[in-house]
């Protein structure tokens, strides 16, 4: 009786499967991957404009009431926040008119919040810019 070829299923990967397999693997993860990075970033940002923004609101709110005097003494250096920002209050008067200099019972407020990181800020690491108009006391 003649002894037939009998050949035995193949087992495991070769190496050219293996090498396709890997191959489309990086394909696929390397933009996935791109992509999560991309979404962490812009989701910090998010936050930290977020809180930058409920900050300088709040430092608005507490700058309501307060005399002249007090509104001048808040325009000092820049104050670091719990929450690891910097703000700092630029109180101009707002004269009565354009020829009378006196100031009236209204000042024009800025307030910038930065990160701590910055000394000084700069327009393009100022996280959040409100200005407003308050009325003072005398």
């Amino acid at each position: 009786m003649p002894m037939k070829n009998k050949q035995m299923p193949q087992q495991g990967l070769t190496l050219i499967e293996l090498v396709i397999a890997v191959t489309i693997l990086a394909i696929v993860a390397g933009p996935v991957l791109l992509l999560t990075t991309q979404m962490a970033t812009n989701t910090r940002i998010a936050s930290d404009i977020t809180v930058a923004t409920y900050t300088a609101q709040l430092q608005m709110e507490s700058l309501k009431g307060l005399s002249r005097a007090e509104l001048t003494a808040a325009n000092a250096a820049p104050v670091q926040t719990k929450n690891d920002f910097q703000v700092d209050e630029i109180v101009k008067p707002i004269p009565v008119s354009a020829t009378d200099s006196t100031p009236s019972d209204l000042v024009n407020v800025t307030i910038r919040v930065w990160t701590k990181n910055e000394t000084n800020p700069r327009p393009d690491n100022v996280l959040y810019t409100v200005t407003g108009v308050l009325h003072v006391t005398t």
